[in-house]
């Protein structure tokens, strides 16, 4: 049985690069897994990006399976591509900081610190695109896409680390060490200020703004 599973794990694996090359985007292989030359700071193609969370969603039933996948799948890319994967995750990150999304966060894990919430957006990244977008543009629409799974923790903090340990083991090098981040506006001093229009200490703001997580979560404490 297990064999099978993993053929078909790694079958699935390889049907995901050979989509991204099909598509147009750069797939790794022997002859690209040099270091590059200097410090650079690409940025992840979008559709590629998706396509990889979409795929580890697809191939995965629990958070530990999708955290196996995508640590699988991240070692088949380049070092660049590595980068790119890491930067557009950071990309996203910013993306996602408003502070709506952080009351729904609030209300989803009952309480969330500033780390937490960071937490709380790489989670939302690994949900996929539909979600994610949902996410920032109306949070409380998270409801639709959580209600069944009330329970969980909502933070994916592996994703914080999977790009850099994945480039680590195939360069023996720091990522950190070729990006150029002068050229990176993602970084935590780029953030712009946060407006927060809720309260905890005051539960009505925080219905107000998200009334069906509210609802799902709040729990008077």
């Amino acid at each position: 049985m297990y064999p099978i599973v993993n053929w078909l794990r790694y079958g699935l694996i390889f049907m995901a690069f050979f989509l991204l090359s099909a598509k147009g985007y750069a797939q790794a292989k022997p002859g690209n897994m040099a270091l590059p030359p200097g410090k650079i700071a690409p940025v992840m193609n979008e559709l590629a990006y998706w396509e990889i969370i979409n795929q580890s969603l697809l191939q995965s039933t629990a958070q530990e399976e999708q955290e196996e996948f995508l640590s699988d799948t991240l070692a088949q890319l380049s070092p660049e591509q590595l980068i790119g994967f890491k930067l557009k995750t950071d990309q996203l990150l910013l993306d996602a900081y408003n502070g709506s999304l952080w009351c729904a966060a609030y209300l989803m894990k009952g309480g969330c610190g500033e780390e937490d919430f960071t937490f709380f957006r790489y989670w939302l990244i690994t949900r996929g695109k539909k979600i994610f977008d949902l996410g920032i543009s109306h949070a409380d629409d998270i409801a639709y896409a959580v209600q069944d799974n009330i329970n969980s923790a909502f933070d994916f903090e592996a994703l914080a680390t999977l790009p850099a340990e994945a480039f680590k083991k195939t360069t023996q090098k720091e990522m950190d060490d070729y990006i150029d981040y002068t050229q990176v506006k993602t970084t935590q001093e780029h953030y712009p200020p946060i407006e927060i229009t809720w309260r905890e200490q005051v539960p009505a703001t925080m219905q107000v703004l998200c009334p069906k997580l509210y609802q799902l979560f709040w729990t008077g404490k």
